[in-house]
Parts: structure tokens; C-alpha cells; sequence
């Protein structure tokens, strides 16, 4: 009803789309669709006429964080949001792990909610985010909790911020201990009452003097 071409495009591609997409997603696959439509017929015909064979490698109960962040990116992107879907499948490839792929979904929401350009930064970033947290090996676990901690408080009190401390994460991680890491992070968290961009400076800076052997934060 939004736009013939769109609409042509639609039928054209729901029954491959059907295969692969539960019928909750289904909907909100073609709803998505229709929003763009809505704002450019010819965003809303590409984006049906692209399928949704992308999102096959998206573990099915997590698709529907691809249409949360991509809606709530909408409003104030197109193209961002359009993006989504290749970044979202793009990260599922990197990240085998279902949990820890649903956290960094999670965390995409949060930052969308407030900014549709820095939640696709988290989204570039995450993939390297989750290399340097592999390092860790058996200790994993513990560095990973304390960043997420860190980045979800992040985004409640900074929003768009919480990209840039994901793009840092990984050089500011690479030659640390675990201890140190989660020593890293944790202080980190306290210093959020003193602003985003002090936060950011005391990770990069703090990893810098713990790769000396200075036990700076005990």
C-alpha cells in the first residue's frame, strides 16, 4: 500500500523469506521493509529484493534484536538501520558463542535507544571486541562480565559513548593479565561519576601503566 515497486518486491522475495524466518519474524521483516518504503520506495523495493538469507547465520531466537535495533535506528536513520542487517550476520560469523553474541545484541538495543550512529560503531567494533576477550582463555568468563558491566552502565549514563569505549576495549585489553583486565574495568565502572570521556582516558591510560608491572589500583 506504501509503494507498487515495494510491494512487487515483497511477494516476490516473502516466500523465500518464509523459509528461512519464523512468522513473528517474519512480520517484523516485512514491517521493516514497509517502514522504509514509507520514507523512499526505492530503500524499501532494495531491501526486500536483498531477502533475508543474510540472516540465516543469526541463531533464530536472536533475530529478533535485529529488528529491535534496526527499528529503534530507524527513527533516526535509514541507511543505518537498513545496515543492520549485515552487520548483525557479520558479527554472528565472528561470534560462535550464542550467550555471548545475545550480550553484545543486547547492548546494541541499549545504545540504539539513544543513537543510531554509535550503536553501528558498537556493532563494527564488537567483532574485535570479541577477539580480545578470547585471549583470556579459561579466565574469559570473569574479563567478559566486568565488560559488559562497565559498557552497560556506560550506556545508561553516557549513551553514544559506550561505541568508543568498545572501539578502545581490544588495544586496551591485548597485553593485559586477566586480573589486571578485570582490576582495569572494574575501576573503571567507579569512575563513570566522573564522565564518559574521563572513563575513556583512565582505560586507555590505566592499561598503559599496568603493562609496567604498577599495581596502580590497590
Amino acid at each position: 500500500g506504501v509503494s507498487l515497486k515495494a510491494s512487487r518486491a515483497f511477494v516476490a522475495a516473502a516466500a523465500d523469506a518464509a523459509k528461512i524466518l519464523s512468522a513473528d519474524d517474519l512480520r517484523a521483516w516485512a514491517d521493516f521493509g514497509r517502514r522504509l518504503a514509507m520514507g523512499k520506495a526505492e530503500t524499501g523495493m532494495r531491501f526486500f529484493a536483498d531477502g533475508a538469507e543474510k540472516l540465516k547465520v543469526v541463531p533464530s531466537p536472536l533475530r529478533k534484536f535485529v529488528f529491535d535495533i534496526a527499528s529503534r535506528q530507524l527513527v533516526l536513520s535509514s541507511s543505518v538501520a537498513a545496515e543492520t542487517f549485515t552487520l548483525v550476520p557479520d558479527l554472528a560469523k565472528r561470534v560462535k558463542n550464542k550467550e555471548l553474541l545475545e550480550r553484545f545484541l543486547r547492548l546494541a538495543v541499549h545504545v540504539a535507544m539513544r543513537s543510531a550512529k554509535h550503536s553501528s560503531i558498537l556493532l563494527k567494533a564488537s567483532p574485535d571486541v570479541a577477539e580480545g576477550l578470547k585471549r583470556f582463555d579459561s579466565e574469559q568468563a570473569s574479563v567478559e562480565d566486568a565488560a559488559f558491566r562497565l559498557a552497560e552502565n556506560f550506556a545508561s549514563r553516557t549513551g553514544g559513548m559506550t561505541a568508543d569505549l568498545w572501539v578502545e576495549l581490544p588495544k586496551a585489553l591485548a597485553k593485559l593479565s586477566a586480573r589486571n583486565a578485570v582490576l582495569l574495568l572494574e575501576e573503571a565502572d567507579k569512575f563513570l561519576d566522573f564522565g564518559g570521556s574521563v572513563t575513556l582516558l583512565l582505560v586507555s591510560s590505566g592499561a598503559e601503566i599496568l603493562i609496567t608491572g604498577r599495581d596502580v589500583f590497590t
